[in-house]
């Protein structure tokens, strides 16, 4: 009977930590926290957080595109955005059909940690990785955009911004 009770408690207690980890973690390597962080939210004591079905959209954004990314990289990558409410959007100059909003799209700064470059991620994201939109934005130092949606509604518009506003 002892034996039998440990191993239900085993199961629960995976169960848990399974649950655990699907509220604490985007994907692997992005962690909820670092999913909805802004500064320009937190200075105006803004409430970033996402619905359930915006949620899922972060989710397969970061298995899509961010996880793949992350294995060529080899590194830690940066996240200067991912999901953004519509006042934050709205206050950082986002425009009015971002991606950011529903959980689509991710931005990253890859030459933070070093690795590779924005140039090398963003070529051999567009070679490699199926998406709804691919932007290098800012030049070298600048950032990588991606979003994905699902594999009938992606776009795959490609482009760059040298400077954005």
């Amino acid at each position: 009977m002892g034996t039998n009770c440990n191993k239900k408690s085993k199961k629960i207690f995976r169960k848990y930590k399974k649950l655990k980890y699907q509220l604490e973690n985007i994907s692997e390597h992005i962690s909820y926290d670092e999913a909805i962080k802004s500064q320009v939210a937190k200075n105006y004591g803004m409430d970033n957080t996402p619905s359930s079905e915006q949620l899922e959209n972060m989710r397969r954004v970061a298995e899509e595109c961010f996880e793949p990314i992350r294995i060529f990289v080899g590194k830690k990558i940066y996240i200067s955005s991912f999901y953004r409410c519509e006042k934050l959007n709205q206050l950082v100059g986002g425009v009015d059909n971002s991606n950011h909003l529903y959980g689509y799209a991710i931005d990253m700064a890859i030459t933070i940690y070093g690795g590779k470059t924005n140039e090398e991620v963003f070529e051999w994201a567009k070679e490699n990785i199926d998406f709804d939109e691919l932007l290098w934005e800012g030049g070298y130092d600048g950032w990588i955009h991606i979003a994905y949606k699902s594999k009938e509604k992606n776009r795959h518009h490609v482009g760059t911004i040298p400077n954005p506003k």
